[in-house]
């Protein structure tokens, strides 16, 4: 049986995007004015890493504590989101600790995902099917940005990869100005006009009202008795 379902969200999703647009300008002024470890970054990436932040974890994150969500669907997003912690983690450590992380780590990591999430839905299949209100839609729904963006996050590790010549103990990122970034650049702010819009309509209908649930036959029957019976 579902957790009993609370009636709106408060406004932490807002609060917690707003701190990653936050990050995204700090991560630009950090990589390009105060010359931290990296290298530059161009404003494409930097939008990317707030996106991808909000993505991977900020949304999962609410719609795992969301109670008006089914048990099914939360599920899927709880492994989900475990899968994103013990990266994030490992490639903190790699990446600032041990200056170890390349790519490739990404890349398999972002397979494992695709995997994970396709057994995991088809694990759950009838249990989503019956997953048809207002928030349960939004979560569902937006299991296919989440792919869409591990698809694209997978796409941009090869391509950078490639484009430092497999060298990354001192570039990190993708920086402006620089030729062999011009293509990923480009490619992330196309990718980036797609998916933004997705995750912001995916934020109104997260907060957007309920819509009144219509009676059913049988309540409209017993209405109509009682006020014939009212009337006699």
């Amino acid at each position: 049986m579902d957790s009993p379902r609370r009636s709106g969200p408060g406004p932490g999703l807002l609060l917690a995007l707003a701190a990653l647009a936050a990050l995204g300008a700090y991560m630009y002024w950090a990589q390009n004015v105060a010359g931290h470890p990296g290298g530059p970054i161009s404003v494409q990436k930097a939008i990317w890493l707030s996106y991808a932040l909000a993505t991977f974890y900020v949304m999962p994150a609410h719609f795992l504590a969301d109670t008006r969500v089914r048990r099914a669907v939360r599920f899927v997003y709880g492994w989900f989101l475990l899968s994103w912690v013990a990266r994030g983690a490992a490639e903190l450590v790699l990446m600032y600790v041990w200056h170890a992380w390349i790519p490739p780590y990404g890349v398999y990591h972002g397979l494992f995902n695709l995997a994970l999430v396709a057994w995991l839905m088809h694990r759950k299949r009838h249990d989503l099917a019956e997953a048809v209100g207002p928030a349960d839609r939004t979560a569902v729904r937006y299991l296919a940005v989440i792919r869409l963006t591990q698809l694209a996050e997978i796409t941009f590790a090869l391509l950078f990869y490639q484009a430092v010549d497999f060298d990354t103990r001192d570039t990190w990122f993708a920086g402006e100005g620089q030729s062999r970034f011009a293509f990923i650049n480009t490619l992330t702010a196309v990718v980036e006009a797609i998916l933004l819009p997705l995750l912001a309509i995916a934020v109104w209908r997260y907060y957007r009202p309920a819509a009144p649930k219509a009676p059913s036959a049988r309540s409209r029957t017993a209405a109509k008795a009682e006020s014939k019976a009212r009337e006699g």
